[in-house]
């Protein structure tokens, strides 16, 4: 469980979340109107950035490690995808990254880079990147943009077959997805 304790975060005088309880499940959608914080709070999960007053925690622990998914930019552009998943191969072993990446079947474009992508294959490829990091909570800020209908629900299997911890941030909830909704 994701547990938020009297957070407030401001940027400048725009106030985000003032005294902001709340707990999350360890597997959800957080759904919230435009402008409501939903990418601050990924942020504030994340440690990018940091609350006021109020703490984050993962199931009480304060210390966790977070891969974070905001955009494509996370991809080097003139660097192979292949390459990208070989890095991660640093800090997890080759067997749980191939383990991580079969299901997004990115084996067409391991040769390619990012830069010679469409912009829903730099998308899907960035979701699989995020995806394969270690981390004890992934945040995905928008993870659908870009893409079609085959990969929302190929995206949807992919969550349903991992235990690990997902929040994810939308507008709209696709069908047939594993995940909780908390919504504020």
């Amino acid at each position: 469980m994701l547990i938020i304790r009297d957070l407030t975060f401001s940027y400048g005088e725009r106030r985000v979340f003032h005294h902001f309880d709340a707990q999350i499940p360890e597997r959800a959608f957080c759904i919230a109107p435009n402008g409501a914080g939903k990418t601050t709070l990924l942020q504030l999960v994340a440690g990018i950035l940091v609350p006021e007053t109020g703490s984050v925690s993962l199931d009480d622990v304060p210390e966790r490690t977070a891969s974070i998914l905001l955009s494509e930019e996370i991809l080097f552009p003139e660097i192979s995808i292949a390459r990208h998943f070989r890095w991660i191969s640093s800090f997890v072993s080759e067997e749980v990254v191939r383990e991580r990446m079969a299901p997004f079947a990115l084996e067409p474009w391991l040769s390619r880079t990012p830069g010679e992508l469409s912009e829903g294959q730099k998308h899907w490829v960035a979701l699989a990147f995020a995806c394969c990091m270690p981390a004890d909570i992934y945040l995905l800020d928008e993870p659908f943009r870009a893409l079609d209908g085959e990969k929302i629900q190929l995206f949807c299997d992919i969550l349903r077959n991992r235990s690990d911890r997902f929040l994810l941030t939308a507008h709209e909830i696709p069908a047939n997805c594993p995940l909780d909704v908390f919504r504020w």
